[in-house]
């Protein structure tokens, strides 16, 4: 197995890739609400251009490298989404099914949502009041962005990162 380096690859897209990285970043940037996971999407550009056949000439290299960064930018946004659906459902899912409960199945749900309140007070205070405002009292993330002086997109992951902390201690406590 041989590894590319950047340096190997001569193709007019890698140079139009490097030549404007920080356009492609900010163009990331819009889509994703955040430097440092647009950075991770043109790197990833990058390193799929310096993956392809060498011979790889698009008629408007620029162009061909927004394009391809605006197209993984909107796929890591959709699968970010997916993941934040998916654990939002889990936690939806067992607190609904823990309150729905028997009596004895009444207190293992005390019991759970002592776990949680635990879990949720030992996340960080922007953190922990991101995801009470958006998936407590339903405030919009748009909404809790412009309160908190924060993108949406930090916001979507201050509440994903919360739903997980919380996923993951209803899993602990079996």
């Amino acid at each position: 197995m041989t590894i590319t380096t950047i340096t190997d690859c001569h193709s007019d897209l890698m140079e139009t890739m490097i030549d404007h990285r920080e356009q492609l970043i900010a163009l990331a940037s819009r889509i994703l609400g955040a430097r440092d996971r647009a950075e991770d999407v043109v790197q990833d550009a990058m390193l799929k251009a310096c993956a392809a056949r060498r011979g790889l000439c698009p008629d408007c290299p620029k162009r061909f490298a927004c394009r391809m960064v605006r197209n993984l930018a909107i796929d890591t946004l959709r699968r970010k989404e997916l993941e934040n659906r998916a654990c939002s459902r889990i936690v939806k899912d067992n607190l609904v099914d823990t309150v729905q409960a028997d009596s004895h199945a009444q207190l293992e749900s005390s019991q759970l949502i002592a776990v949680l309140a635990g879990t949720l007070a030992a996340l960080p205070e922007r953190t922990r009041n991101a995801f009470v405002l958006h998936r407590l009292e339903g405030v919009p993330q748009k909404e809790i962005a412009a309160r908190f002086g924060l993108s949406p997109a930090r916001i979507h992951t201050l509440i994903r990162d919360a739903g997980q902390a919380c996923v993951q201690a209803v899993a602990r406590e079996g």
